[in-house]
């Protein structure tokens, strides 16, 4: 990769913009004009993910108890 005159690569500085990009698009998901939508649908997902967490949690706690 090239170096710029400043000792960081041009594919440093473009991962830099990627990731500040990335930030906006989220940044303005959730905080946009239908962010508290969105914010919704995200909570909702994060508790039924939680729930299956949970239960395969306690399958692996069972399992390790039978062959215990």
């Amino acid at each position: 990769m090239t170096k710029k005159k400043n000792g960081m690569s041009v594919g440093n500085i473009a991962t830099i913009g990627a990731g500040a990009a990335a930030v906006g698009a989220g940044a303005y998901y959730f905080l946009g004009p239908k962010g508290k939508q969105h914010r919704g649908k995200a909570k909702s997902w994060m508790v039924e993910m939680e729930k299956e967490i949970e239960k395969k949690l306690k399958k692996a706690k069972n399992a390790a108890k039978k062959v215990v």
